[in-house]
C-alpha cells in the first residue's frame, strides 16, 4: 500500500472515530439518566437490583469472559512458541540463545506460560460462579438463610474445566506451523498487553470517579445520587443505609454487591472490544486476506461490543457514557498496539517525509577535447 492510501486510512479512521465518540459522549452527556430508564424497562422493576432479561443476563456473564479466554489463549500461544523455539533463534524480544542460557529461559518461559493461561482459563470459569452467586446471595437477602456457591469442590471443579480447555487450545496450537505460531506471537503480545491496561487503569478509574450504578439507585428507589461521568467522587460505596466512604459490612451493600459506585467506565465492554484483535488475523496470516475474512474480523468485534454495551445498559448495569469510553478505550488501545507491533508503524511512517538524494552538481569546466 502507498504512502498516500496510509495517510488517507489513518486520517478517515481517526476521524470518524473522533466524530462518533464526541457526538454519542455529548448525548450521554445530558442524557445519560433518561436514557438508562428507557432501556431498563421491562427488565429491571422498581426496586430490584438484578434484571429479569435472560438474554442481557447471559452477555453480563459473557462480557467480561473474553479477557479471561483472550488472555489465556495469547499465553497458549506463548507457550507454543517457546516450546518451538530452537537454540540460536530470536524468540520476538529475546536476543538469540545457546547452551545453558537457552535451556533455562526456555524452561522459565514454558512454565511460566503454563501456569498463567491455566490462571486465565480457571478466572474465565470462576468469574461465571462469581455472578450467579452474586445474585443468589441478594435474592437472599432479608430472608434469615445464608448459601454461597464458592466453596472449594466448585473450585476444584473450576480449575479442572480450565485445564481440559486449555489442553484442548494447546493440542490445536501445536499443530499449526511454527511459522505461523511466530506470526500469532506479536498478536498474543498484544493482547496481554491491552490486558494489562485493564486491569491497570479500567480498575482504579472506576473507584476515583466513585459513580453509582443505575441499578444501586433503583434497588433503594433514590435517584438522587446520580452524577454524571466526568465528575470525580472519589472511592465509596451506596449501602442500604446510603453512601459510604469507609468499609463496610457486606450485608449492608444493595443487591449484596460491593461495586456499587464502580460504574464509570464499564470493564465489561471494555473486555467486549479486546475482540478487536481479530482485526490482526490478516495482517498476520496470508489465508486471512480475503477480503470477505478481513470484513467478518471487522463486523464480529462491533456486532459483540455493541451488544454487551447494550446489555449492560438493559440491566442497568452502566450507563451510555460508561461503556461508550470503556470499549473506545479497549478499541483505541488495541489500534495503537496493532500500529506498532504488527505494522510497525506503517501508518505513521507515511507522514514521514523521506530526503531526497542530492543531485549530483555537473562541472562548470568545459571538456577538453584530445585534439588539444
Amino acid at each position: 500500500m502507498d504512502n498516500k492510501k496510509l495517510k488517507l486510512n489513518l486520517i478517515l479512521g481517526v476521524a470518524v472515530t473522533a466524530v462518533v465518540f464526541a457526538v454519542i459522549l455529548t448525548l450521554a452527556s445530558f442524557y445519560d439518566l433518561s436514557i438508562s430508564k428507557f432501556m431498563t424497562s421491562g427488565s429491571l422493576a422498581e426496586g430490584e437490583y438484578y434484571a429479569s432479561n435472560q438474554f442481557a443476563l447471559f452477555f453480563e456473564v459473557m462480557g467480561g469472559s473474553l479477557v479471561y479466554i483472550a488472555g489465556g489463549a495469547a499465553s497458549l500461544i506463548c507457550l507454543c512458541s517457546a516450546i518451538k523455539m530452537q537454540e540460536n533463534e530470536r524468540f520476538f524480544f529475546i536476543k538469540e540463545l545457546k547452551g545453558v542460557a537457552y535451556k533455562i529461559i526456555k524452561v522459565v518461559l514454558i512454565i511460566g506460560f503454563s501456569v498463567f493461561a491455566v490462571y486465565e482459563l480457571y478466572e474465565f470459569f470462576h468469574d461465571a460462579f462469581k455472578y450467579t452467586d452474586r445474585i443468589l446471595q441478594g435474592a437472599l437477602i432479608g430472608s434469615g438463610v445464608s448459601f454461597t456457591l464458592n466453596t472449594a469442590y466448585l473450585t476444584a471443579v473450576q480449575l479442572v474445566l480450565a485445564l481440559l480447555v486449555g489442553g484442548l487450545i494447546f493440542a490445536l496450537l501445536l499443530r499449526v506451523k511454527k511459522e505461523d505460531i511466530l506470526k500469532l506471537l506479536k498478536l498474543a503480545i498484544a493482547i496481554l498487553i491491552v490486558e494489562a491496561l485493564y486491569l491497570a487503569v479500567v480498575g482504579a478509574v472506576k473507584g476515583q470517579v466513585g459513580r453509582v450504578r443505575y441499578r444501586a439507585m433503583n434497588a433503594l428507589g433514590d435517584f438522587s445520587y446520580y452524577t454524571p461521568w466526568y465528575v470525580i467522587n472519589g472511592s465509596r460505596d451506596l449501602t442500604v443505609n446510603g453512601i459510604v466512604t469507609g468499609g463496610a459490612d457486606s450485608s449492608s451493600f444493595v443487591g449484596a454487591a460491593s461495586d456499587t459506585c464502580r460504574s464509570f467506565p464499564s470493564g465489561h465492554t471494555y473486555c467486549a472490544a479486546m475482540s478487536f484483535a481479530l482485526v490482526c488475523l490478516p495482517d498476520l496470516i496470508d489465508r486471512f486476506k480475503k477480503t470477505y475474512i478481513k470484513v467478518l474480523c471487522w463486523v464480529v468485534p462491533v456486532v459483540y461490543t455493541v451488544t454487551v454495551a447494550v446489555c449492560r445498559i438493559v440491566v442497568g448495569a452502566h450507563y451510555l457514557s460508561d461503556v461508550l469510553v470503556g470499549g473506545t478505550l479497549a478499541f483505541t488501545a488495541m489500534m495503537i498496539v496493532r500500529e506498532v507491533l504488527i505494522l510497525n508503524c506503517a501508518h505513521f511512517k507515511a507522514f514521514i517525509k523521506k530526503k531526497q538524494p542530492e543531485p549530483i552538481e555537473s562541472s562548470s569546466e568545459p571538456v577538453k577535447s584530445s585534439e588539444e
